[in-house]
């Protein structure tokens, strides 16, 4: 009796990153009131228009605003992480890139392993303000949801999440549309 084993070798591919020296002003228009953090060590504006949704029971601790856009199509999502023994020890190897794929790996696992994270990461850095941005998306969703990661002066991680709504009947704002977006809340982002 003959038999055969077919060995796949696992290929895995290595995250790129890319550093950014400088983050404009914004490209579309903000609101001009501010939003802070709980603890008041990070401020940012919205977008112009953009309104709050009320967070409920179901909210995640971590979560403290919610904004989402009049078309229902997008939503920026604030959260703030309290360090532990483990992200300081992340954080003083790798940085906030390190924190970035610790996020990450935490939204895997709470969605069953149903997230696709795009191969690049990059590293924003704007004065001494520094961002780890990354993007995935759901396998259902086509488009990526965006993610800026940040350490605080007090000692808080930070979350920055523009993500794209998954609801029928939606018009999609395109891939550079969220990138200007994106880009235009974190340069108002000061911690």
């Amino acid at each position: 009796m003959n038999s055969c084993i077919i060995v796949k070798k696992k290929v895995v591919e290595e995250e790129k990153i890319v550093n950014v020296d400088l983050i404009q002003k914004p490209e579309i228009l903000m609101n001009e009131e501010v939003v802070r953090s709980v603890k008041g060590d990070m401020i940012s504006m919205i977008p112009r228009d953009w309104f709050f949704v009320d967070l409920g029971p179901d909210t995640p601790p971590d979560v403290f605003l919610v904004v989402t856009n009049p078309e229902y199509s997008l939503t920026l999502v604030f959260s703030a992480i309290q360090h532990n023994t483990i992200t300081y020890d992340i954080f003083k190897a790798q940085k906030s890139i390190g924190l970035a794929n610790y996020l990450f790996d935490k939204k895997q696992m709470k969605s069953a392993g149903s997230l696709i994270k795009h191969k690049t990461i990059t590293n924003f850095k704007s004065g001494n303000l520094e961002f780890a941005v990354y993007k995935y998306r759901t396998k259902q969703q086509p488009m990526n949801a965006m993610n800026a990661v940040f350490n605080s002066s007090a000692d808080m991680i930070y979350e920055v999440s523009l993500i794209p709504m998954n609801l029928t009947g939606l018009t999609m704002p395109s891939e550079f549309e969220m990138d200007k977006i994106f880009t235009s809340v974190l340069s108002t982002i000061r911690y």
